[in-house]
């Protein structure tokens, strides 16, 4: 969610052992919690921690964007041993991090949690139409940007309103930009102005969920609810002043299209500090044993959450899985043995579609359809927006934060 490219990152050690554990977004904190409870306190150190999730809610009025945080002190364990600072560069050859402030950490095993950054910059026009009060231009990968998406849309009474998403690895996968696509096209229909307007939703990819079941559904529900599907279609160009959009298809040809609303998700990356380190893959993400979690060359470091190269969606759920894993095989290497937790590659991504609905996708590696409950999750459940709204919410800041529940 956060554009971590201007955000601190943090370096954080257990002292009795000292190992160094580098965290950011929402992969640290549960591992630090969780690692407190096995092997040594640790956690993440920054002033504001937000649920990330929330901001398609707050995005659709249903929350407020100061819901979404909490003061890292509420969270953090009793004990901690933290230093704040922006993290420079790896050397895992010598087990050392340099900060920006020139400092140099040393550790013995390392665990790389950083999260993923936005490109606001790759696509012209786009952080001109954001930081424009007056430019209906929104993105929910931002706080201050989903709040601004409730005040755009709840004004809405006619026109055109775009959805897109980039190409390329994406946090959330393509249910980040469908949120707030299906929220607001119930609010609209529900406030009588639906056949005023039109909905399109562009995507590079001719889906609007990468495995064919869930994909199946919400083709349906769009040509139900007249919701144009836009495949082969990339945004990237924004004429703020003018309104209107410029997309390319695979062949390069291009088309601008005028809108009155338009949400963005932004080309993503791996953060600069991990894509130019000897830790990084072709792609710019930690290379790491998919299973294990451990890094294919460094075998004292370790990645979860976004920043990992694990092919699967980058999901908050996937975190949840991956926290155990790492810190099991971690303490396994404290005991001076073997790493044996292995993980599944399990991520969900709950699509709000409206109406107090939401589809609940969930997958395993080989995009393996891998469901928690007994009954076929094919189609859209009021019991999921529940647990979406407001279970989930909760079981993060009392569970999955502290290290004691992760999800399935």
């Amino acid at each position: 969610g956060q554009d971590h490219s201007s955000q601190d990152y943090y370096c954080r050690g257990w002292d009795r052992r000292r190992n160094r554990c580098l965290s950011a977004a929402e992969a640290g904190p549960p591992f630090q919690a969780a690692a407190h409870r096995k092997a040594g306190p640790s956690r993440e150190p920054s002033d504001t921690h937000f649920y990330q999730p929330l901001w398609s809610m707050v995005a659709a009025g249903l929350y407020t964007k100061d819901s979404s945080a909490r003061p890292t002190g509420e969270i953090m364990p009793e004990h901690a041993h933290w230093i704040k600072d922006k993290v420079d560069s790896f050397r895992p050859e010598d087990n050392t991090v340099t900060l920006k402030s020139g400092c140099k950490l040393t550790y013995d095993y390392l665990i790389v949690a950083a999260g993923i950054q936005q490109d606001w910059s790759k696509i012209p026009g786009l952080e001109d139409g954001l930081k424009d009060p007056n430019c209906p231009v929104v993105s929910t990968y931002d706080v201050d940007g989903a709040a601004k998406t409730y005040e755009v849309f709840s004004k809405i009474e006619e026109g055109d309103l775009l959805f897109t998403m980039p190409a390329g690895v994406c946090k959330s996968g393509t249910s980040a930009a469908q949120k707030p696509m299906w929220l607001w096209e119930d609010a609209l229909r529900k406030k009588g102005v639906r056949h005023k307007t039109h909905i399109s939703f562009h995507t590079p990819s001719d889906f609007f969920f990468h495995i064919d079941k869930y994909d199946v559904t919400l083709k349906q529900l769009a040509a139900e609810r007249d919701v144009e599907f836009a495949g082969n279609s990339e945004l990237i160009k924004i004429d703020v002043r003018g309104k209107t959009a410029t997309f390319k298809d695979a062949k390069g040809n291009k088309k601008q299209l005028p809108f009155d609303a338009l949400h963005v998700v932004p080309p993503q990356s791996a953060p600069a500090f991990v894509k130019n380190s000897p830790l990084a893959d072709k792609d710019g993400f930690v290379e790491v044993d998919q299973a294990t979690l451990q890094h294919v060359k460094f075998k004292n470091v370790f990645a979860l959450g976004d920043c990992c190269n694990a092919p699967t969606t980058k999901t908050a759920a996937a975190v949840a899985s991956q926290a155990p894993v790492v810190v099991h095989n971690i303490v396994k290497l404290f005991q001076g043995k073997e790493p044996t937790a292995q993980y599944d590659g399990y991520s969900g991504c709950p699509i709000l579609t409206g109406k107090q609905q939401v589809l609940l996708c969930e997958h395993a590696y080989g995009d393996v359809v891998k469901e928690t409950f007994t009954w076929d999750q094919k189609s859209p459940s009021r019991l999921f927006y529940i647990m979406q709204k407001d279970f989930f919410p909760w079981v993060y800041w009392y569970g999955f934060i502290r290290g004691s529940w992760y999800g399935r």
